[in-house]
Protein backbone atom coordinates (compact mmCIF):
# COMPACT_ATOMS: atom_id res chain seq x y z
CA UNK A 1 0.00 0.00 0.00
CA UNK A 2 1.52 3.37 -0.98
CA UNK A 3 2.55 5.33 2.11
CA UNK A 4 2.33 2.33 4.46
CA UNK A 5 5.60 0.71 5.57
CA UNK A 6 5.93 -2.81 4.15
CA UNK A 7 6.76 -5.34 6.88
CA UNK A 8 4.72 -8.50 6.26
CA UNK A 9 5.16 -11.76 4.39
CA UNK A 10 1.68 -11.60 2.84
CA UNK A 11 2.60 -8.68 0.59
CA UNK A 12 5.43 -10.69 -0.97
CA UNK A 13 3.09 -13.67 -1.35
CA UNK A 14 0.61 -11.44 -3.18
CA UNK A 15 3.38 -10.16 -5.47
CA UNK A 16 4.24 -13.76 -6.29
CA UNK A 17 0.58 -14.48 -6.98
CA UNK A 18 0.40 -11.43 -9.26
CA UNK A 19 3.27 -12.70 -11.39
CA UNK A 20 1.80 -16.21 -11.51
CA UNK A 21 -1.58 -14.83 -12.63
CA UNK A 22 0.23 -13.19 -15.55
CA UNK A 23 1.87 -16.55 -16.43
CA UNK A 24 5.37 -15.51 -15.41
CA UNK A 25 7.64 -18.60 -15.30
CA UNK A 26 8.27 -19.85 -11.77
CA UNK A 27 12.06 -19.83 -12.12
CA UNK A 28 14.30 -16.76 -12.38
CA UNK A 29 12.07 -14.46 -10.36
CA UNK A 30 13.76 -11.60 -8.54
CA UNK A 31 12.70 -9.02 -5.99
CA UNK A 32 14.57 -5.80 -5.16
CA UNK A 33 13.67 -3.98 -1.93
CA UNK A 34 14.90 -0.83 -0.23
CA UNK A 35 17.01 -0.88 3.00
CA UNK A 36 14.20 0.43 5.22
CA UNK A 37 11.88 -2.33 4.07
CA UNK A 38 14.65 -4.84 4.81
CA UNK A 39 14.91 -3.46 8.34
CA UNK A 40 11.18 -3.74 9.03
CA UNK A 41 10.90 -7.17 7.40
CA UNK A 42 13.79 -8.68 9.34
CA UNK A 43 12.36 -7.35 12.60
CA UNK A 44 8.88 -8.64 11.85
CA UNK A 45 9.94 -12.09 10.64
CA UNK A 46 12.70 -12.90 13.11
CA UNK A 47 10.37 -14.87 15.39
CA UNK A 48 8.69 -16.89 12.65
CA UNK A 49 11.32 -19.10 11.05
CA UNK A 50 14.05 -21.62 11.72
CA UNK A 51 16.81 -20.58 14.13
CA UNK A 52 19.45 -20.47 11.38
CA UNK A 53 17.33 -17.93 9.51
CA UNK A 54 16.76 -15.88 12.66
CA UNK A 55 20.52 -15.72 13.28
CA UNK A 56 21.03 -14.22 9.84
CA UNK A 57 18.24 -11.71 10.42
CA UNK A 58 19.64 -10.63 13.80
CA UNK A 59 23.41 -10.88 13.23
CA UNK A 60 23.57 -9.45 9.71
CA UNK A 61 20.24 -7.66 9.37
CA UNK A 62 19.68 -9.42 6.06
CA UNK A 63 16.81 -11.28 4.47
CA UNK A 64 17.43 -14.73 3.00
CA UNK A 65 18.47 -14.49 -0.65
CA UNK A 66 15.83 -17.09 -1.54
CA UNK A 67 12.52 -15.79 -0.24
CA UNK A 68 9.01 -16.84 -1.26
CA UNK A 69 10.13 -17.94 -4.71
CA UNK A 70 12.24 -14.82 -5.34
CA UNK A 71 15.95 -14.17 -5.46
CA UNK A 72 15.95 -11.26 -3.04
CA UNK A 73 18.29 -8.28 -3.22
CA UNK A 74 18.51 -5.03 -1.28
CA UNK A 75 19.27 -1.78 -3.07
CA UNK A 76 19.54 1.82 -1.93
CA UNK A 77 18.60 2.77 -5.50
CA UNK A 78 14.93 1.77 -5.22
CA UNK A 79 12.98 4.67 -6.69
CA UNK A 80 10.03 6.53 -5.18
CA UNK A 81 6.85 7.48 -7.01
CA UNK A 82 4.80 10.59 -6.25
CA UNK A 83 1.10 10.15 -6.98
CA UNK A 84 -0.86 12.69 -8.97
CA UNK A 85 -3.58 14.81 -7.40
CA UNK A 86 -6.33 12.54 -8.80
CA UNK A 87 -5.09 9.59 -6.72
CA UNK A 88 -7.73 8.52 -4.21
CA UNK A 89 -10.24 11.08 -5.55
CA UNK A 90 -13.68 9.80 -6.61
CA UNK A 91 -15.72 10.91 -9.61
CA UNK A 92 -13.54 10.11 -12.63
CA UNK A 93 -15.18 8.18 -15.47
CA UNK A 94 -14.33 6.91 -18.91
CA UNK A 95 -15.39 9.45 -21.52
CA UNK A 96 -16.52 7.19 -24.34
CA UNK A 97 -15.97 3.46 -24.71
CA UNK A 98 -12.46 2.38 -25.60
CA UNK A 99 -11.85 0.94 -29.05
CA UNK A 100 -10.47 -2.50 -29.81
CA UNK A 101 -6.72 -2.02 -30.08
CA UNK A 102 -6.88 1.33 -28.30
CA UNK A 103 -3.62 3.01 -27.34
CA UNK A 104 -5.11 5.66 -25.05
CA UNK A 105 -8.19 6.30 -22.90
CA UNK A 106 -10.33 9.44 -22.56
CA UNK A 107 -11.45 10.47 -19.06
CA UNK A 108 -13.77 13.04 -17.55
CA UNK A 109 -15.18 13.82 -14.11
CA UNK A 110 -11.73 14.55 -12.68
CA UNK A 111 -10.92 17.49 -10.45
CA UNK A 112 -10.68 20.68 -12.52
CA UNK A 113 -6.90 20.58 -12.98
CA UNK A 114 -6.05 17.30 -11.27
CA UNK A 115 -3.07 15.32 -12.48
CA UNK A 116 -2.41 11.68 -13.30
CA UNK A 117 1.33 11.12 -13.29
CA UNK A 118 3.58 8.67 -15.08
CA UNK A 119 3.46 5.50 -12.95
CA UNK A 120 0.04 6.07 -11.37
CA UNK A 121 -2.14 2.95 -11.27
CA UNK A 122 -5.88 2.96 -11.93
CA UNK A 123 -8.72 0.50 -12.52
CA UNK A 124 -11.82 0.69 -14.72
CA UNK A 125 -15.08 -0.68 -13.32
CA UNK A 126 -16.15 -3.85 -15.12
CA UNK A 127 -12.82 -4.36 -16.89
CA UNK A 128 -11.02 -7.40 -15.49
CA UNK A 129 -7.72 -9.05 -16.24
CA UNK A 130 -7.74 -12.37 -18.05
CA UNK A 131 -5.75 -15.55 -17.73
CA UNK A 132 -3.05 -15.20 -20.41
CA UNK A 133 -3.04 -18.95 -21.08
CA UNK A 134 -6.72 -19.85 -21.55
CA UNK A 135 -8.19 -16.35 -21.75
CA UNK A 136 -10.70 -16.74 -18.94
CA UNK A 137 -11.90 -13.88 -16.75
CA UNK A 138 -9.97 -13.88 -13.45
CA UNK A 139 -12.59 -11.78 -11.66
CA UNK A 140 -9.94 -9.23 -10.66
CA UNK A 141 -9.91 -5.70 -12.03
CA UNK A 142 -7.20 -5.06 -14.61
CA UNK A 143 -4.66 -2.55 -13.35
CA UNK A 144 -3.70 0.13 -15.86
CA UNK A 145 -0.44 2.09 -15.50
CA UNK A 146 -0.17 5.70 -16.67
CA UNK A 147 2.76 6.13 -19.08
CA UNK A 148 3.03 9.94 -19.26
CA UNK A 149 2.05 12.87 -17.06
CA UNK A 150 -1.39 14.30 -17.83
CA UNK A 151 -3.27 17.28 -16.40
CA UNK A 152 -7.04 17.57 -16.60
CA UNK A 153 -8.48 20.50 -18.53
CA UNK A 154 -11.93 21.42 -17.21
CA UNK A 155 -12.00 18.04 -15.49
CA UNK A 156 -11.15 15.96 -18.57
CA UNK A 157 -8.14 14.22 -20.11
CA UNK A 158 -8.70 13.68 -23.82
CA UNK A 159 -5.96 11.11 -24.39
CA UNK A 160 -4.28 9.29 -21.51
CA UNK A 161 -1.44 6.93 -22.51
CA UNK A 162 -1.41 3.82 -20.36
CA UNK A 163 -0.50 0.13 -20.24
CA UNK A 164 -2.44 -1.87 -21.34
CA UNK A 165 -2.98 0.60 -24.13
CA UNK A 166 0.43 1.76 -25.29
CA UNK A 167 1.74 -0.19 -28.29
CA UNK A 168 2.52 -3.07 -28.46
CA UNK A 169 0.27 -3.74 -25.45
CA UNK A 170 -2.88 -2.26 -26.93
CA UNK A 171 -6.25 -2.99 -25.31
CA UNK A 172 -7.80 -6.17 -26.69
CA UNK A 173 -10.70 -8.41 -25.73
CA UNK A 174 -12.09 -11.43 -27.54
CA UNK A 175 -15.59 -10.55 -26.30
CA UNK A 176 -16.26 -8.74 -29.60
CA UNK A 177 -14.34 -11.09 -31.92
CA UNK A 178 -12.55 -14.38 -31.26
CA UNK A 179 -9.63 -13.35 -33.49
CA UNK A 180 -8.41 -11.15 -30.62
CA UNK A 181 -8.06 -14.08 -28.20
CA UNK A 182 -4.26 -14.42 -28.64
CA UNK A 183 -3.78 -10.74 -27.79
CA UNK A 184 -6.46 -10.06 -25.20
CA UNK A 185 -5.53 -8.55 -21.85
CA UNK A 186 -9.01 -7.58 -20.60
CA UNK A 187 -12.27 -9.50 -20.39
CA UNK A 188 -14.19 -6.70 -22.08
CA UNK A 189 -13.40 -3.35 -23.66
CA UNK A 190 -13.74 -0.50 -21.10
CA UNK A 191 -17.24 0.97 -21.33
CA UNK A 192 -18.43 4.56 -21.53
CA UNK A 193 -19.01 6.17 -18.11
CA UNK A 194 -17.24 3.31 -16.30
CA UNK A 195 -15.88 4.51 -12.96
CA UNK A 196 -12.14 5.15 -12.76
CA UNK A 197 -10.34 4.61 -9.44
CA UNK A 198 -6.76 5.86 -9.13
CA UNK A 199 -4.75 4.00 -6.47
CA UNK A 200 -2.92 5.75 -3.66
CA UNK A 201 -3.35 9.15 -2.04
CA UNK A 202 -3.01 12.48 -3.81
CA UNK A 203 0.53 13.85 -3.66
CA UNK A 204 1.94 11.08 -1.47
CA UNK A 205 5.41 9.72 -2.26
CA UNK A 206 6.09 6.01 -1.83
CA UNK A 207 9.06 3.75 -2.50
CA UNK A 208 8.41 1.24 -5.26
CA UNK A 209 10.11 -2.09 -4.61
CA UNK A 210 10.10 -4.35 -7.64
CA UNK A 211 9.25 -8.02 -8.18
CA UNK A 212 9.91 -9.38 -11.66
CA UNK A 213 10.88 -12.28 -13.89
CA UNK A 214 14.21 -11.86 -15.66
CA UNK A 215 12.50 -11.59 -19.06
CA UNK A 216 10.59 -8.46 -18.01
CA UNK A 217 13.54 -6.16 -18.71
CA UNK A 218 16.64 -6.09 -20.88
CA UNK A 219 20.04 -4.46 -20.47
CA UNK A 220 22.25 -4.19 -23.55
CA UNK A 221 25.91 -3.15 -23.40
CA UNK A 222 28.09 -2.48 -26.43
CA UNK A 223 31.91 -2.77 -26.34
CA UNK A 224 33.55 0.61 -26.96
CA UNK A 225 36.41 1.22 -29.35
CA UNK A 226 39.68 2.12 -27.63
CA UNK A 227 41.64 4.96 -29.29
CA UNK A 228 45.13 3.90 -30.35
CA UNK A 229 46.66 7.00 -28.74
CA UNK A 230 46.01 5.64 -25.25
CA UNK A 231 49.06 3.77 -24.01
CA UNK A 232 47.35 2.35 -20.89
CA UNK A 233 43.99 0.85 -21.76
CA UNK A 234 41.85 -2.22 -21.24
CA UNK A 235 38.38 -3.54 -22.03
CA UNK A 236 36.73 -6.04 -19.73
CA UNK A 237 33.89 -8.25 -20.99
CA UNK A 238 32.05 -10.49 -18.56
CA UNK A 239 28.70 -12.21 -19.16
CA UNK A 240 27.59 -9.51 -21.57
CA UNK A 241 28.91 -6.61 -19.48
CA UNK A 242 31.57 -4.49 -21.17
CA UNK A 243 33.64 -1.79 -19.46
CA UNK A 244 36.45 0.22 -21.05
CA UNK A 245 39.23 1.57 -18.83
CA UNK A 246 41.82 4.14 -19.96
CA UNK A 247 44.47 6.16 -18.15
CA UNK A 248 45.80 9.50 -19.31
CA UNK A 249 47.85 12.43 -17.99
CA UNK A 250 47.17 16.16 -18.14
CA UNK A 251 50.69 17.56 -18.45
CA UNK A 252 49.66 21.16 -17.76
CA UNK A 253 47.95 20.28 -14.50
CA UNK A 254 50.26 17.37 -13.64
CA UNK A 255 47.18 15.23 -13.07
CA UNK A 256 46.63 11.57 -13.86
CA UNK A 257 43.09 10.37 -14.60
CA UNK A 258 41.69 6.87 -14.83
CA UNK A 259 38.44 6.78 -16.78
CA UNK A 260 35.77 4.06 -16.92
CA UNK A 261 33.22 4.07 -19.77
CA UNK A 262 30.19 1.98 -20.65
CA UNK A 263 27.62 2.24 -23.45
CA UNK A 264 24.29 0.73 -22.53
CA UNK A 265 20.53 0.81 -23.00
CA UNK A 266 17.68 -0.58 -20.93
CA UNK A 267 14.14 -1.44 -22.02
CA UNK A 268 11.00 -3.01 -20.65
CA UNK A 269 10.41 -6.12 -22.75
CA UNK A 270 7.24 -7.44 -21.12
CA UNK A 271 5.61 -5.31 -18.38
CA UNK A 272 3.22 -8.11 -17.40
CA UNK A 273 6.19 -10.03 -15.96
CA UNK A 274 6.84 -7.40 -13.28
CA UNK A 275 4.96 -5.69 -10.48
CA UNK A 276 5.72 -2.96 -7.99
CA UNK A 277 5.47 -3.45 -4.23
CA UNK A 278 4.68 -0.07 -2.68
CA UNK A 279 5.96 0.95 0.73
CA UNK A 280 6.23 4.14 2.80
Amino acid sequence: TPGVQLDDFLTFALAKAKLSEEAAPADNRCCVIDPTTTAYMTDNLKALFHQSMVEKYVEKGQMNRNFNGFKLDESQNVQSHTHGTQAGVAGAELNGAAAQGANTLALDGLGAANTMLDGDIFTVAGTNQVNPVHGGNTGQLRQFVVNANATASAGAIASLPCTPGTSPWAIYSEAAASKYLPYQNVNTIPANDADIVVAGTAGISARMNLAFHKDAFALVMVPLETPASYTWKATVNYKGFSIRVVRYVDGDEDRETIRFDILYAIKTINPTLACRIASA
